[in-house]
Formats: C-alpha cells, structure tokens, sequence
C-alpha cells in the first residue's frame, strides 16, 4: 500500500481540504475533509471515495456535518449510478466521473483516466455536486474550452 497526503488551500474564500490517498492492489480509497466558508455560512465535508485502478469511481460517501446532510453514490463504472437504496439515478446516466466543487482532487479523476497527449482537449460529462453547500447531484458537460496550460498528467 502506498499512502500520499495532499493540502489544498482555496484562494476564492476561506477554505482548505486535508486529503489522504491509498493505492492498493486492487483500489485506490480517497479520504478528504474540507473546511469552507460559503457567503457568510461555514461547513465541513467529509468525503470517501472508492476508485479502481483505473481512477474511476466506483463509489463516493459524502457528508455535510454541520447542516446534516449526507451523499451516498455507487457506480458500475459504465456511467450508471445507484443511491444507498439500489436506485438507479437516471440523471446522471452516461457520467463517467464526479466532480465534487469543494475539492479540486475530483478534476484529477478523468485526467488519470483517460489517455492523453500533449495538448490534447475533452468535453467531458460528470456527475456534478456539493454546489454552494448542498449535497444535489445533477450532470454537467465540462468543455474543453481554450486551454492555457497543457495537461499533466501526475502519478500518485
């Protein structure tokens, strides 16, 4: 087992995220916990994810302690995703990742996923949550748009 630790530091508000990163054989597990100020309201999140070694999700538990609410998603990594119930949530049906807006650790999922070259630019569809401090889960087309700074891709 391989371990790594990454701090982030938000530059918008006040926010930062301590973040602890397994890679075993078979998964890679992701434990965060970010603190934020969103306006005037502050809140800690509290998330897991489960990742094959391919970096796609296969599962993201996620709470809000403070306000109490709490996320729980499981995926067959063909872009079909379930609630703790066994539902199918058909919204998000075709997304291959997550991208939770607390964190900029979930950008790196597709980046790790998929293969790239120099230059190279997606439009990529992903399960998009923890929008202003609230647990909706809803999907999102990500454009490549103009790109700046070429990709890099980083192993952990």
């Amino acid at each position: 087992m391989r371990k790594t630790v990454l701090i982030w530091e938000c530059n918008e508000t006040f926010g930062t995220e301590f973040l602890e990163l397994f890679v075993h054989d078979a998964n890679i597990y992701v434990d965060s916990t970010v603190i934020r100020i969103d306006g005037n309201r502050p809140y800690k999140v509290n998330d897991s994810l489960v990742l094959g070694q391919d970096w796609t999700v296969k599962q993201l538990d996620l709470e809000i302690q403070n306000l109490k609410k709490s996320l729980h998603l499981l995926s067959d990594g063909k872009g079909r995703w379930f609630n703790e119930k066994g539902e199918e949530i058909y919204p998000l049906r075709g997304a291959a990742d997550l991208d939770l807006s607390c964190t900029p650790f979930t950008n790196s999922l597709p980046i790790n996923r998929l293969p790239w070259q120099r230059n190279d630019a997606r439009d990529l569809e992903t399960g998009f949550g923890v929008e202003k401090s609230e647990t909706k889960v809803s999907v999102a087309r990500r454009g490549s748009g103009k790109k700046e700074v070429p990709l890099q891709k980083r192993q952990f």
